[in-house]
């Protein structure tokens, strides 16, 4: 049960995280959109992607997605950390990278619950 609502958080933070790209999208549309923009996009649903299918293989007990979604969530509580202590960023963009972060971390504190450890060892 654990790595099902796993698997549903780390879903809801790829679709808020698209949604933030698209409203992202939307804002420099009107400043006027550049050629990198795209490429970080592009990058940025390539990542997303493959998060979803690491986070699929670690829901079906495989042990070293669960290593990398968990090595991805540190980087992630780093990265808030760094724009915690940032004084140049929105309060708004600060909400909804907490909001978004506090997803992915959260389905790895549930996949190293004692009752889907069981999963990864069979």
């Amino acid at each position: 049960m654990p790595l099902r609502i796993a698997f549903w958080l780390a879903v809801a933070a790829v679709v808020l995280a698209v949604l933030q790209l698209f409203a992202a999208f939307r804002e420099r549309v009107a400043l006027g959109l550049e050629v990198g923009d795209f490429v970080v996009g592009g990058f940025v649903g390539v990542a997303l992607t493959c998060y979803l299918i690491v986070t699929f293989r670690a829901c079906r007990g495989r042990n070293w997605a669960r290593l990398m979604l968990s090595s991805a969530a540190a980087a992630v509580v780093v990265a808030m950390a760094i724009l915690l202590v940032s004084e140049r960023i929105p309060v708004e963009f600060l909400r909804a990278v907490l909001v978004a972060g506090a997803l992915p971390i959260a389905s790895v504190v549930l996949m190293w619950l004692p009752s889907a450890h069981r999963q990864f060892s069979a």
